[in-house]
């Protein structure tokens, strides 16, 4: 069972508690490795666009030399819909090519028989993608010392073994209504062989999340961002990207689903002026309680499922990582990269605010259709190459999610204070 502490605002949270910590390592794994992935795809005629790792695990990976059908991506990638929610950008950046297939003579084939192919520009990512975990994971081996990363790895490898090896190696992209991951919904299974560090630690995360919402009100992305970070007299929605960790898109994304059922009240700021200000009603105070209390029994239910050591040994190897005084080493942007520039570069501090959770949403759209937030197509989108200006870009992606506020700004849950709070439950 985790500690319970009160933080100054007076309010009780769990500091040590599972997804919390899992959440922590598995942002900073895939930023480090985002960060070198912008760092190699620079020294090649092509310039990185607003892509993560996500992109590779639950989208490219999936797309071979000689193409795969539309249809046959969405049920590979186990996504809702015949057309991946991805597609639309990836195909813009120039990442994959959408045409017809060879000897189709329909003037207008049904889209779910489009071919999709890497681009020159995605064979290249895709070449660094599939090296770039196993280098990642050697570096953490240097940095936090082989006893460390080994005791992490052999913990979550257990629990994943006990787990029957029936999640996906990715974290799915969650569902625009209720920010749900829906179970039963993907591809083909993983082999339980796989033990890279980011599928270990995405599989334990996706399990407790399936957990805990088979029985929440709210989802878990919901209640452990925008929900936990609300105190009773509420704050200025402006500022809830800092509170959070969680991108402005999807804090607005999360306020329209609250407010619409009756969980924070959206007024007016209470200075005046533009602003508005939330609060928690007296439902999502009710949440907030049943949210602190759902994962209490959620790792009740695992310590009599997996045995009280095993979880021991996999939130004290998960405290011994976020603690380490390397940490954040690797977690500050390429200086060329995207997370270098305005209006991103104030919010990249390496000791930062993270989510609780990630929170893993869609937010660009085709010509054709609006996306989940109503944004119209990014005019510069194509992937150049680097002579060509750099593109704009719309995927919100877990390593988007993890944009962070400054150290401590706004009593946020800052990567600093996140490592105080685990060194004191050490102690």
């Amino acid at each position: 069972m985790t500690r319970s502490s009160v933080d100054p605002s007076g309010s009780t949270k769990t500091v040590d508690s599972l997804p919390r910590l899992l959440s922590a390592v598995l942002i900073a794994f895939t930023i480090e490795h985002d960060n070198d992935f912008e760092r190699q795809m620079m020294a090649s005629p092509y310039r990185p666009v607003l892509v993560s790792m996500v992109m590779w695990s639950n989208f490219m990976r999936f797309v071979p030399t000689q193409g795969i059908t539309v249809r046959e991506l969405s049920a590979a990638a186990g996504v809702t819909g015949p057309v991946h929610p991805s597609l639309p950008g990836m195909e813009r950046w120039g990442y994959v090519k959408v045409e017809k297939a060879p000897g189709d003579s329909r003037p207008r084939p049904p889209k779910g028989d489009l071919v999709i192919r890497p681009g020159l520009a995605g064979q290249k990512a895709q070449e660094i993608w599939q090296k770039l975990a196993v280098e990642i994971e050697k570096r953490w081996r240097e940095r936090f010392g082989n006893q460390v990363t080994d005791a992490l790895v052999h913990s979550l490898r257990a629990l994943t073994e006990a787990l029957g090896g029936s999640l996906p190696r990715y974290l799915p992209v969650l569902t625009a209504k209720d920010f749900r991951t829906v179970a039963g919904e993907w591809g083909p299974r993983q082999p339980s062989s796989d033990s890279r560090l980011p599928t270990l630690l995405t599989q334990a995360l996706l399990a407790f999340i399936l957990d805990f919402e088979r029985d929440a009100e709210l989802s878990l992305p919901l209640a452990a961002n925008v929900m936990r970070s609300l105190e009773a007299d509420g704050a200025s929605v402006s500022d809830l990207p800092l509170l959070t960790g969680v991108s402005k898109e999807a804090v607005s994304m999360s306020l329209t689903f609250l407010e619409k059922n009756g969980y924070v009240s959206v007024d007016p700021h209470p200075r005046g002026g533009r602003g508005k200000w939330v609060r928690p009603t007296r439902k999502g105070r009710d949440a907030q309680s049943a949210y602190r209390d759902r994962i209490l029994q959620v790792e009740r239910d695992w310590i009599s499922r997996f045995g009280g050591q095993s979880i021991r040994d996999i939130r004290e190897a998960l405290k011994s990582v976020v603690a380490h005084v390397r940490f954040a080493d690797a977690l500050a942007p390429h200086p060329e990269g995207w997370r270098a520039n305005k209006p991103y570069l104030s919010r990249t501090e390496p000791f930062c605010a993270i989510p609780t959770v990630p929170c893993l949403i869609t937010r660009w759209c085709s010509t054709a259709e609006a996306g989940p937030m109503g944004a119209s197509p990014s005019r510069h989108s194509w992937l150049r190459p680097r002579k060509s200006v750099a593109c704009c870009g719309r995927h919100r992606s877990l390593r988007d999610a993890a944009r962070p506020g400054a150290q401590g700004s706004l009593g946020g849950p800052s990567m600093a204070r996140l490592v105080g709070e685990v060194e004191s439950g050490l102690s």
